[in-house]
């Protein structure tokens, strides 16, 4: 018992005389300390109080450390490109921030153009006859219009040795702005296009590519040349079998038909980047979306890539015209000589007298897209 009485003793007057440690602040009370904080700096970095801040993104490095950081509002629009990150270290401590505001903002913010008239400039200019992929959105947004200048330190060196470091950035004035994304995703025209339309009369002050894509390298399993590898890209659902690596812009596609003669069908999709089995197809009861099934768009898209690499590396041209800017191709061989690139791979079922053509019959080469199709036939065998 007396051991016991010490033991418990001992420990009480450990804790009575210990400190007890505060608990580290959550995310949510760091965010809401840093946004005041801010807030609380507005004069000092040159800001009214307009301006105010929302909350873009949290991140934790390995030190502990967390980093917020949020977008710059003036009169509850937001300022393109305004911006600060604040840090603090595990414990909590404030640490600096990184800024990159934007002071002495004079503009109208009444904008005299609807969003829906800026998605009309927007939509002229895109020239397109499809229809969006989907809905584009519209934000009203300050533009900083910026100009670059050689700084006078180097005014005597050789325009030709300067670099990025040698010039100076400037704000000269902002524009009320729309920001428009749009998204068009067809054969023939894959297009994500944004565009900074000025919200007082109408031009456009920028417009530029979004597009992005994530290029990968998968593994095919190709009927004719054995494995392969085939340049893909990387989507939420595992990959596509869209070549980004050799196209001025869109990819090199590879469509599925599903046995149908018209349309462009649906682009392979494959979750493990592993494409088709090498075997010849099955027509049934084997669907067109299977290892099996991918089999003929392997042999395409590899086709394909050793065909757009040879017209590179031998004759120095991006594909067949050379800037792989070519037309609509109609369907028909006949009609199909200059800048369409066809794949036939006939191969005939004597058991069953079809004809299947595995083939990327293509017949839109803008990009180029491949249209990888598996026709039957109770006839004689033919390219459409």
């Amino acid at each position: 018992m007396k051991y016991i009485r010490i033991a418990v003793c001992l420990g009480l007057a450990q804790l009575l005389v210990s400190p007890v440690s505060a608990a580290a602040p959550t995310i949510t009370e760091q965010t809401l300390q840093s946004k005041q904080q801010l807030i609380g700096m507005r004069e000092a970095l040159g800001l009214d109080e307009n301006h105010s801040f929302q909350l873009q993104s949290v991140e934790q490095d390995a030190l502990g450390q967390t980093h917020i950081r949020f977008r710059q509002f003036y009169h509850g629009v937001r300022i393109w490109g305004g911006e600060a990150i604040t840090h603090r270290q595990a414990k909590g401590e404030e640490l600096p921030p990184t800024s990159a505001l934007k002071q002495a903002i004079r503009v109208d913010i009444e904008p005299k153009l609807t969003a829906a008239d800026a998605l009309a400039v927007a939509k002229a200019n895109l020239a397109t006859r499809f229809e969006f992929a989907n809905p584009p959105t519209t934000e009203l947004v300050i533009y900083p219009e910026t100009v670059s200048r050689e700084l006078p330190r180097q005014a005597l060196v050789d325009k030709n040795r300067l670099n990025a470091e040698d010039f100076v950035t400037e704000i000269k004035g902002y524009q009320l702005a729309y920001h428009v994304h749009t998204e068009i995703e067809k054969p023939g025209d894959t297009r994500h296009t944004d565009y900074l339309v000025n919200a007082h009369t109408g031009q456009i002050i920028e417009q530029w590519d979004s597009l992005q894509s994530a290029e990968t390298l998968g593994d095919g399993n190709s009927q004719y040349s054995g494995v392969v590898s085939l340049n893909t890209n990387g989507i939420g659902a595992g990959h596509e079998l869209r070549d980004l690596t050799r196209p001025l812009g869109g990819g090199n596609v590879v469509y599925n038909l599903d046995h149908k003669t018209e349309g462009t069908g649906a682009i392979y999709v494959d979750s493990d980047n592993t494409w088709g089995d090498g075997g010849n197809f099955k027509e049934d009861p084997e669907p067109t979306t299977s290892a099996n099934g991918q089999t003929a768009a392997v042999d395409a898209a590899f086709g394909l890539q050793a065909t757009w690499d040879m017209y590179k590396n031998v004759f120095g041209r991006n594909g067949i015209d050379g800037p792989w800017q070519s037309n609509l191709c109609a369907r028909a061989l006949r009609f199909c000589l200059r800048q369409c690139l066809l794949f036939g791979l006939l191969q005939v079922h004597h058991l069953r007298r079809w004809h299947q053509t595995a083939d990327a019959d293509l017949a839109r080469c803008r990009g180029p897209r491949i249209f990888a199709r598996r026709l039957f036939d109770h006839g004689g065998p033919h390219l459409q």
